[in-house]
Formats: structure tokens, sequence, C-alpha cells
């Protein structure tokens, strides 16, 4: 009777491990799927990085691109800006030139006109004496 009872406690505890058997054995199988989606989490996030990487080597790229336009169209904004500047100054210089030419022909008129005035009161004179 006591080794039908051993044998019976043998059996009752080697169906308990077999049970716990399974249950780790489950629990192992869940462990490795979320070991391979894990694995494949991270597969995904390399291709993300090596993809964020490229973009910002483009983006370094394009802006290192963009900064030379940037400091090209500078220049020549800056060479737009003195030209403006240098004939402005040519304007305003053959403004007054032309002021200058405008005032001495106004002068040299009146001069004439005097001149006229002079000459026609010489000859009135010269006629009044021939008289």
């Amino acid at each position: 009777r006591t080794a039908e009872a051993a044998a019976a406690h043998a059996d009752a505890r080697a169906k308990e491990f077999e049970r716990e058997n399974t249950s780790l054995k489950e629990d192992v199988a869940r462990f490795e799927r979320a070991l391979d989606d894990a694995g494949r989490e991270l597969a995904r996030a390399k291709d993300t990085a090596a993809i964020l990487e490229r973009d910002r080597d483009a983006a370094v790229s394009g802006n290192a691109f963009l900064e030379q336009r940037f400091q090209g169209a500078s220049f020549e904004a800056r060479d737009a800006l003195d030209h403006k500047i240098e004939t402005e100054r040519l304007a305003a210089k053959l403004a007054f030139e032309h002021e200058g030419v405008r005032t001495d022909k106004a002068v040299l008129e009146e001069k004439l006109e005097d001149a006229a005035r002079q000459n026609d009161r010489s000859r009135r004179e010269l006629e009044s004496l021939s008289r």
C-alpha cells in the first residue's frame, strides 16, 4: 500500500512536472516569438536609421549648396548695389553738369540779349548822329 501511495504520489508529481514543463515550453515559445519580433523591429529601426542618415547627409549637402548659392547671390547683390550707387553718382554728376550748362546757356543768352540791345542802341545812336 505504501508502494501504491508512493507510486501515485510519484505519478502526481510527474504530471505536475509535465504541466510545468509544458508551461515553460509555452513561455519559451512566447519569448522566442517576442525575440524574433524584437529582431525584426531592430532591423526596421536600423533601416530607418540608415534612411535618416542618408536624408541627413543629403540635407547637409543641400544646405551647403544653398549656402554657397546664397553667398554667390549676396556677392551679386553687392555688385549690383555698387553698380547702382555708381550709376546714381554719375547721373547726379551729369544732372549737375547739365544744370551748369543750362545756367551757362541762360547767362550766354542774357549776354547775347544785352549785346543785341546794346547793338540796337548803338545803331540808333549812329543813325541819329548820321542825320
